[in-house]
């Protein structure tokens, strides 16, 4: 399972997966979050991603599985899958900008389809109230495997006491 770790400079509480150059709808992505499982929207081609951290650092680790990961609970204060498609099979990171992390590579490993996505995070509450000047306080994990179709969108767990509208 290829993993990756990097340092994704945060604006707007907000980051992105998005297929090729397809950018998410800002506004309507938002809404969609902050109404949702307050954590991860996905639509076709793009899923948003919401930090604690307004703006600053925070760490991002991405893992390619071939199959649905072990869920492991204890080490994180949210954890939500979301279905994800990829209509060309080249999904990247970005950024608030949409600029690209150094060396996160292509999400989409299996190719153009369905993808199942795990999001866990941790210091969410922590990254709201931190001095974005200082280290990152808050992380986030993303696990991406194949999936044959999209499935509604599963919380396992949402113990980050991080509120629902920013």
């Amino acid at each position: 399972m290829p993993s990756t770790t990097h340092t994704l400079h945060i604006d707007y509480w907000q980051y992105s997966m998005c297929d090729g150059s397809d950018l998410p709808p800002t506004a309507a992505a938002h809404s969609k979050v902050t109404s949702g499982n307050n954590l991860v929207t996905a639509g076709e081609g793009y899923a948003r991603f919401r930090s604690g951290t307004q703006w600053g650092k925070i760490w991002v680790t991405v893992n390619l599985c071939e199959t649905e990961p072990l869920l492991v609970l204890d080490a994180w204060e949210a954890v939500v899958d979301v279905s994800y498609h990829s209509p060309e099979g080249k999904t990247y990171l970005y950024t608030w900008d949409f600029s690209l992390p150094e060396d996160a590579g292509n999400l989409a490993h299996a190719g153009p389809g369905w993808y199942r996505t795990r999001v866990q995070t941790r210091g969410r509450a922590e990254g709201r109230r931190h001095d974005s000047s200082k280290e990152p306080v808050e992380e986030h994990s993303i696990s991406l495997w194949p999936a044959t179709g999209p499935e509604p969108d599963r919380v396992h767990k949402m113990d980050d006491a991080f509120p629902a509208r920013r």
